[in-house]
């Protein structure tokens, strides 16, 4: 009987901690379509405001537009953090696993 309860326990625990994994994940998910939002709103009202002032758009947006680029560097950038953050999560997850099944 006892042994029943441990084992249901432990099934528990597993899941749980399964379902935190999940969570963070789609935590991490959100944060990351948040700011890739942002930042796309933000190109589009920088686009729309510096094709008034030209008049026209430039053939060499680039020159155009040069904080766009620093603004996708830095969605990069961000991207790049947001991985490193589930890396680090699923270790902390994995060893949660591991302390799960050796109790």
């Amino acid at each position: 009987m006892i042994l029943q309860h441990k084992e249901e326990e432990t099934e528990l625990l597993k899941e749980m901690v399964d379902l935190k994994s999940d969570l963070q994940s789609i935590h991490v998910n959100l944060n990351e379509q948040r700011n890739r939002s942002y930042n796309l709103k933000r190109v589009k009202l920088d686009l729309n405001q510096q094709s008034t002032e030209a008049g026209a758009l430039s053939t060499q947006p680039e020159s155009l537009f040069p904080k766009h680029r620093s603004q996708m560097e830095a969605s990069t950038a961000n991207l790049h953090q947001s991985i490193l953050q589930r890396h680090a999560i699923k270790e902390e997850l994995r060893d949660d696993e591991i302390a799960v099944a050796l109790w």
